[in-house]
């Protein structure tokens, strides 16, 4: 019996894919991961032996005192003194931000004077107390690339003038509603697989596949027997992926396909995203692969919704998957039927995609019955934007962009994830990270949680996996499992983490341990310890 198997009876595994700084370890939110505390003073929290800075959750800490109401974490600072305040910077990379919204209080027995800058100019000064929390949603006006918020914290005399800073988030202007643009758009009303987006991505139709009556106009009757041919896409599906067609199933067929993108069956890592029939069933499915594990990508990366196929009735069937929250959904006819949090979209270039079609196709039929208006999308549609399509008003509001030309090609290096130190340790601190790094540590087996811990610079864009081994008595290499995350905005010299638990009265088996960290497939650290 392989260890995965062996361990999935006594061992809880569980990934964080957050970044955190040293020396603290907390989770800090999105929003506090673009800022940094420039000043505070520097002495611990009075009556505590906690510094300033960001604390999680929001409690009572020495003198330092929030009032109810806080949500999460929150950075607690202290001005320096009565003329030099304390200051945190944050700096949003994002574009279109409309306003800025902050969310403060005071010491429940103290104030402070809050002055806010957006991009070096000043655009709210207040008191803030601890009586309650105080919200503050101040326009601006930023079109740049960057967008830099300073708060001071300014002593209001010398009392108790602790800060507590909840929030400080961009809120960006509204897209425009309904204009839905595909990365293709499959109409059939010419009898053809030609792409109606203006993006150039038409396709081939393959065997037995007849022009007729759809829902709107033309549409292909597919008789079990044939297909469409889809060209590459690019990787461009870094916000994720939607897909939307009016589809009449005719009777089951295993695993029939509406659309399958890949580069091969998943199994070989082809990293498919599939959305059709659950085996002989009348269950409609989505799955998403991320690697090759094929228990993890049909288990965690695929949403079922029982029922939701009838065969010989048409209906608009669509999936929705949202990278930023690995949100998967399924529609049907405009409402969500089914939706969990499982796999995101692999970005990756896709050369075996098609309609009607499985990359498993050794073993999984061609779809047979009607389909008409498939739409692909390179991110997540929201429930309005999908019931919109299903009323026929989500159509293009502007002719389609000319698409942008190549840059010339650079032999500057790219930007890529840079490595500093990794470490296998049993207690997150400083000093058991600086003691284990560069080394190949040895931990008792009664040892609850081993962390495997790198410091890590990244552009963003960059999968992240961790897969853990186990050396058997005899020698032999076991593999026990593989996590993944994906690094969606740049970091710098920030700290991943991911980790193994044991549950309670269990003990790890004696023996030496790997772990391999790759960086969008590629092997780039090795990491070993040993459990005695």
């Amino acid at each position: 019996m392989d260890l995965s198997k062996r361990f999935s009876s006594f061992i809880f595994f569980f990934v964080f894919s957050f970044l955190f700084a040293l020396p603290s370890f907390a989770y800090m939110e999105n929003w506090a991961n673009y800022c940094q505390v420039v000043q505070t003073i520097k002495t611990p929290i009075y009556r505590s032996n906690e510094p300033f800075g960001w604390k999680y959750p929001i409690r009572q800490i020495g003198d330092a005192n929030p009032p109810p109401g806080g949500n999460g974490g929150a950075f607690y600072i202290h001005p320096v003194s009565t003329s030099v305040p304390a200051h945190i910077r944050c700096r949003f990379p994002q574009r279109n931000i409309e306003a800025i919204r902050v969310k403060v209080a005071g010491n429940r027995n103290g104030d402070w004077v809050m002055i806010l800058k957006v991009n070096g100019r000043t655009v709210k000064t207040a008191t803030v107390d601890g009586k309650r929390w105080y919200v503050y949603t101040v326009p601006v006006n930023s079109n740049g690339r960057y967008t830099t918020v300073d708060l001071y914290a300014k002593a209001n005399g010398w009392s108790f003038e602790y800060a507590f800073i909840d929030e400080i988030k961009p809120v960006y202007r509204s897209a425009v509603k309904f204009e839905m643009r595909p990365v293709a758009y499959y109409s059939f009303n010419t009898c053809s697989a030609s792409d109606d987006s203006g993006h150039g991505k038409g396709g081939k139709i393959e065997g037995n596949v007849a022009c007729v009556n759809g829902i709107k106009g033309k549409g292909l009757y597919f008789s079990g027997k044939g297909y469409v041919k889809l060209p590459p896409f690019d990787a461009i599906w870094s916000r994720g992926m939607s897909v939307c067609a009016w589809v009449r199933f005719e009777e089951p067929r295993n695993f029939e396909r509406i659309v399958d993108f890949g580069n091969g069956p998943g199994d070989s890592n082809g990293m498919n995203v599939w959305f059709g029939r659950m085996g002989t069933t009348n269950n409609i499915s989505v799955e998403s692969w991320i690697n090759s594990d094929g228990n993890l990508n049909r288990s965690k990366g695929r949403l079922v919704y029982p029922g939701g196929i009838e065969n010989g009735k048409a209906k608009y069937y669509c999936f929705t998957i949202n990278n930023s929250n690995r949100d998967m959904a399924i529609y049907i006819n405009g409402k969500k039927v089914a939706e969990k949090v499982g796999n995101p979209v692999a970005n990756v270039k896709r050369f075996q995609n098609f309609i009607g079609h499985s990359n498993w196709s050794f073993f999984d039929p061609d779809f047979k019955g009607m389909i008409d208006e498939v739409k692909i999308f390179n991110y997540p549609l929201s429930p309005r934007q999908v019931a919109a399509l299903y009323r026929g008003t989500g159509v293009l509001q502007r002719p389609p962009l000319r698409p942008k030309p190549k840059p010339p090609v650079s032999n500057k290096p790219v930007n890529r994830v840079k490595f500093g130190k990794c470490a296998v340790i049993n207690e997150l601190s400083v000093g058991a990270f600086d003691r284990a790094a560069g080394t190949q540590p040895t931990y008792p087996v009664t040892t609850k949680r081993i962390y495997a811990v790198c410091k890590v610079s990244s552009p963003g864009r960059t999968n992240i996996d961790a897969i853990w081994y186990y050396f058997t008595p005899s020698g032999e290499k076991e593999y026990i499992i593989r996590k993944s995350i994906t690094i969606d905005r740049p970091v710098v010299d920030n700290y991943l983490k991911f980790y193994l638990e044991m549950p309670p009265n269990r003990n790890w088996p004696q023996g030496k341990y790997e772990v391999d960290v790759l960086v969008n497939g590629k092997l780039e650290k090795i990491l070993f310890f040993n459990m005695r």
